[in-house]
């Protein structure tokens, strides 16, 4: 089953897996909300298609007794987030009692989402 927001169609492919089996790549079992639009109406089915952990945005720490796995919360870095030098380190000490700080880096250079996309001196740094 392929998952779409309600409300909206599916892709033209009504196998969109279907492209990776073909090139010996597993079905996912992970997702990433596009633009962080979580859909919890989605949550059941995902579960009963094999998915296990979504990640969202939020900009917090994933607490695992607390947060669904389903839209587990995440910080983005991108070149901008990254030009406080202490960003970083500021979220990863999130990482405590429990929670745990999930990271989500963009492409170099991420051409989809240009706002997001890492400049390789400063990635490098």
């Amino acid at each position: 089953m392929w998952l779409a927001a309600p409300g909206t169609s599916r892709a033209a492919d009504p196998d969109p897996y279907g492209i990776l089996l073909k090139n010996n790549v597993s079905k996912p079992t992970t997702f990433c909300w596009p633009i962080y639009a979580v859909h919890p109406g989605l949550f059941e089915s995902m579960a009963s298609n094999g998915y296990i952990f979504a990640r969202g945005g939020h900009e917090l720490a994933y607490r695992p007794l607390v947060d669904t796995p389903f839209d587990a919360p995440s910080f983005t870095f991108h070149d901008q987030i990254l030009k406080n030098e202490n960003r970083f380190v500021d979220m990863a000490k999130n990482a405590t009692n429990g929670s745990i700080s999930i990271f989500t880096f963009h492409g170099v250079p991420d051409l989809e989402h240009p706002g997001s996309a890492w400049n390789l001196p400063i990635l490098r740094s």
